[in-house]
């Protein structure tokens, strides 16, 4: 999973990122609105990270499952494979964090979770 490229992403990420000017206000004072995520540069590195990770997961799940039919095709994307590798991917990325349930109670779990990585995806 290259385990290692993500954490040199993380660490590059961490220092390009500003500093949120938000965080220095009361949190009453601040209304955070979807697809800007209030956070430390270390928070949103690792959600960059983490986001990350989860994809890669998917798609080497995809290529473990298909490794007997891709091993004796040749792997050629412009005549065998389309779009709906990736749409394939996505729908079982979406079926996986949907759901997940936690042991405690929390309310990132279910359908929640899979919109709030969505939301950190679009945030990258």
């Amino acid at each position: 999973m290259f385990f290692q490229d993500i954490m040199d992403s993380m660490s590059k990420d961490e220092a390009a990122i500003k500093p949120d000017e938000r965080l220095k206000l009361a949190p009453d004072c601040v209304q955070e609105k979807p697809f800007d995520k209030i956070a430390s540069p270390t928070t949103l590195s690792t959600l960059g990270g983490i986001v990350t990770a989860i994809i890669r997961a998917h798609v080497i799940d995809y290529m473990l499952r298909t490794f007997p039919i891709n091993s004796n095709v040749d792997m050629s994307f412009d005549r065998n494979h389309s779009k709906l590798i990736s749409k394939l991917i996505i729908n079982r990325l979406e079926e996986s964090l949907s759901n997940q349930n936690s042991v405690f109670t929390s309310t990132y779990e279910g359908g929640v979770y899979w919109l709030l990585f969505l939301e950190q995806a679009v945030q990258l």
